[in-house]
């Protein structure tokens, strides 16, 4: 008697966990006094009235404030240290050393982008670049900084030299 108890318990609560959208339930009991629980009516089947489940709204979680993080530039400054701007150097002089500052120091990921009248020579993380034998002639040089994505973060002022050749009617 004790386990049709538990088991008829068990059922009945079983059943009132389910939706409410099942709408007769009927219990049978066999000649062991075992209870069962179904949806059709059979013979000897006892209907059970079923009380709507009490269900609580969920409460609704305000969203977390948001931080107001102040963001400061990757970088303050990117400056071409060499050449200078409208300098003139000569083609007998040698390589042509191009040199670069920033502040802060260059981040873990980022590159220095050299270009020469437009186009780019060099991308890295060196801060000095040698051309060896460059035409005569007036060229820009520009540097810029770029991420990993290779998506400028901060671009140098053009500087614009000169590069002469030396010439016999000189002398």
């Amino acid at each position: 008697m004790l386990d049709f108890m538990k088991t008829s318990l068990l059922l009945l609560c079983w059943v009132f966990a389910v939706t409410v959208m099942a709408t007769d339930v009927y219990m049978t009991v066999d000649e062991n006094g075992n209870a069962t629980f179904t949806d059709q009516a059979v013979e000897g089947s006892k209907k059970i009235e079923v009380k709507e489940v009490i269900t609580i709204p969920a409460l609704k979680n305000p969203p977390p404030p948001r931080k107001t993080l102040k963001v400061e530039p990757r970088y303050t400054k990117l400056t071409i240290t060499n050449p200078k701007q409208d300098e003139t150097y000569f083609r007998s002089e040698g390589e042509l050393v191009i040199g670069v500052t920033s502040a802060p120091h260059l981040r873990l990921g980022d590159l220095y982008v050299y270009r020469l009248n437009g186009e780019e020579i060099y991308a890295g993380r060196a801060t000095i670049q040698s051309i060896a034998e460059m035409d005569r002639g007036t060229h820009t040089i520009q540097i810029a900084i770029a991420n990993r994505d290779r998506e400028e973060v901060m671009v140098s002022e053009p500087v614009t030299f000169h590069m002469r050749q030396a010439s016999i009617q000189g002398r």
